[in-house]
């Protein structure tokens, strides 16, 4: 999965990527523009935004669409 966010809609992704893994899923927490690219259509990409407008979720979310990737917006 990818968590996508900057501010503080972005800290829960901070907290949760040092938890260390307990299975086979891993967590690729993104503060910037788009998506690693490496990311594709098995990957899940969680989308955080306080006010819903945050330009790097945003564009993450919409890198996340065109590759064809599961999606869940949390604002």
């Amino acid at each position: 999965a990818v968590r996508c966010g900057g501010g503080g809609a972005g800290a829960a992704g901070d907290v949760v990527h040092r938890i260390p893994d307990s299975g086979p899923a891993s967590l690729e927490v993104r503060r910037d523009y788009g998506l690693p690219h490496w990311i594709g259509p098995a990957d899940l990409v969680i989308a955080a935004s306080y006010s819903g407008n945050t330009e790097e979720t945003l564009t993450g979310y919409a890198a996340a669409k065109a590759r064809g990737c599961p999606r869940l917006a949390i604002t």
